[in-house]
């Protein structure tokens, strides 16, 4: 016999509860994922900057490639902002995923209490936490890419003006 539509499955005492669950389990899921693209995106940033300084400070020594020194400090400092930044990105992701250890045990042991309802009281609030870290991580991906962006564009220019520099000062 099948179960009729508003009828819950087994464990679930109303089908408004395996609803709500199924949403916020689906939403946990999803803020999870979105973390883990801003922890990748945060450490390619990262790894592309620090092979950019390996290749760069090297070449300021160099006879045969000249910058201008301001607009060279500038984009150093940036990158090198660029990959604490993303660093530091990636070491604050820490989403709640789902129930710890004790609370699940809590949940299980409690008696006479709605454990469903206490159980969806904290999936709404893990959600909420999660949303705030990730836009705290967002905010910080956003920093570490800018600054990438200013150092690339800061050392370009201290290329590309240096002769301009040398003819001005001459």
């Amino acid at each position: 016999m099948s179960e009729e539509p508003d009828s819950p499955r087994e464990g679930w005492s109303s089908k408004r509860r395996e609803i709500i669950y199924r949403e916020l389990r689906d939403v946990l899921d999803t803020q999870q994922s979105v973390m883990d693209d801003i922890d990748d995106k945060a450490l390619r940033t990262v790894r592309i900057t620090a092979v950019l300084l390996g290749v760069v400070v090297p070449a300021a020594g160099l006879a045969a490639v000249t910058f201008q020194p301001l607009l060279a400090a500038v984009g150093v400092f940036a990158l090198v902002g660029s990959a604490v930044v993303g660093v530091l990105t990636y070491g604050e992701s820490d989403l709640v995923v789902g129930p710890s250890g004790e609370y699940a045990v809590s949940l299980a042991t409690g008696e006479g209490e709605d454990w469903e309802l206490d159980f969806l009281v904290e999936l709404a609030s893990w959600t909420e936490s999660n949303a705030v870290d990730i836009a705290n991580n967002g905010r910080l991906l956003f920093y570490t890419q800018a600054l990438f962006v200013v150092g690339i564009v800061a050392l370009t220019a201290s290329m590309a003006f240096y002769p301009v520099m040398t003819y001005l000062t001459l």
